[in-house]
């Protein structure tokens, strides 16, 4: 590509639009590829690199001030227009840390720059196993959610009840901790989207009071709608798949789901629901980093002949709870994590049969033990109680043990006892360690 020095004579309608939205392609491609690998250094270098490039701020300005435009058009019918010359003087006052008059617009310009960071990573991270069709080349997240619960439970559509909440609320009082901690990106991107939640900056959709759609221009603040997917992804909808949430009243079991459906998180219940189940919901917003007790709720009884619409606090309805609760992980899990401990103590042959791995010292083995067993409470962390830990080392110590006994001959008893006894600590201190 030509460079060229912006303070020259050219004329913003001249720059070399074409070169300049391919060179953002190519730097977004390379994003995308690098995120496919798990290459971090190198997303993070590109990600540097573009939100500091001079082109691809014109791109976002270019593109922020149309769309500002086409909002306002609809919002209050009132004009928005940005001459040629107040662009190039807003390119050079862009990382400027004085309040300008244009601090507004200078905040969409770098919020859609971060998004032209982040999307192309979290599209690679939120890529599909396979399309809904051909045409269809987009990560479709709310598609797979449902079809997920769809195939997976059954409802009966006279007697459904539903706790309605609304997706809107749980992003203005998420735990900035919780997203920095799963977006991983740079550091001035970071504090930038840190800044904009303290100062409420994010642009939230216009709303149809009528109907209830949302409407959102293409272009504006998609970074919005791309933190929302990166919030309500991964961990917490694998904890609901790979876990059997159930609930005892008067002895008898019955299972709930968490269902996403556009903007609103139903919570399911065969019966007629109850306020006793707000503790579940308190735990699923734990598991997304939410604040709990920020968020009002709305009890939706779905009946044939009408509709009771009732808003109640949350906190004051954990307080009354006083069914038993029990959560704990489905049994594929903890059999996977048995059997990955397992397979790194011992070794297949050429014959298929199991042989203790003698290369690995006592030391080793328990720090890797150690290391498996806390990346899954990490994972099952909302869900994993004091009996559940004490079941699984149960059976890590008498695996290790036999493990052990195989090969008595090559390790000192004393030097297992103790690397056993401060295995035995470690792990009995996650359950403290992991407390949210």
């Amino acid at each position: 590509m030509e460079y060229f020095n912006i303070s020259n004579s050219i004329t913003w309608q001249n720059l070399p639009w074409n070169k300049i939205n391919e060179k953002l392609f190519n730097l977004q491609r390379r994003i995308y590829k690098a995120s496919q690998r798990c290459d971090y250094t190198i997303v993070h270098k590109l990600q540097n690199y573009l939100i500091d490039c001079d082109y691809i701020k014109m791109i976002a300005i270019q593109n922020v001030s149309e769309n500002l435009n086409k909002y306002y058009l609809v919002y209050d019918e009132e004009k928005y227009l940005i001459n040629n010359q107040e662009k190039f003087t807003i390119l050079q006052q862009l990382n400027c840390k004085k309040n300008t008059p244009s601090q507004f617009f200078k905040d969409k310009v770098k919020q859609y720059l971060v998004y032209l960071c982040l999307q192309p990573e979290w599209t690679a991270k939120l890529e599909p196993l396979y399309y809904e069709s051909r045409n269809t080349s987009k990560n479709r997240l709310d598609a797979r959610i449902k079809r997920f619960f769809c195939t997976n439970f059954k409802f009966k559509a006279y007697s459904m009840c539903s706790l309605i909440i609304s997706n809107k609320h749980a992003v203005k009082y998420i735990s900035k901790e919780y997203l920095c901690k799963k977006l991983q990106t740079i550091p001035s991107i970071v504090s930038n989207i840190n800044l904009w939640l303290d100062q409420q900056g994010f642009l939230e959709p216009l709303i149809n009071s009528k109907t209830g759609w949302e409407w959102l221009l293409p272009e504006e603040d998609k970074l919005f709608m791309l933190i929302e997917k990166i919030i309500y992804t991964g961990l917490e909808w694998s904890i609901f798949s790979c876990t059997q949430l159930r609930y005892k009243i008067n002895n008898n079991c019955k299972f709930l789901v968490i269902f996403y459906d556009k903007s609103k998180f139903f919570y399911f219940d065969n019966c007629q629901i109850s306020f006793y189940l707000v503790k579940d919901i308190q735990n699923f917003f734990v598991a997304v980093g939410c604040d709990p007790n920020l968020i009002v709720l709305n009890n939706i009884q779905a009946n044939s002949s009408n509709l009771e619409i009732l808003e109640f606090s949350l906190t004051n309805k954990i307080k009354s709870y006083k069914y038993k609760y029990a959560v704990e992980p489905n049994k594929k899990a903890i059999e996977n994590l048995i059997r990955k401990i397992k397979y790194l103590l011992y070794h297949k042959n050429q014959k298929s049969k199991l042989r203790s791995s003698n290369h690995l010292s006592i030391s080793l083995s328990t720090k890797l033990i150690y290391i498996d067993l806390y990346n899954w409470h990490m994972y099952f962390n909302q869900t994993v109680d004091l009996d559940m830990k004490n079941r699984i080392y149960c059976v890590v110590e008498e695996m290790l043990y036999r493990w052990y006994t195989k090969r008595s001959t090559l390790i000192n008893k004393k030097v297992f006892q103790e690397n056993k006894n401060l295995l035995s600590s470690k792990f009995h201190n996650l359950h403290n360690e992991l407390s949210y």
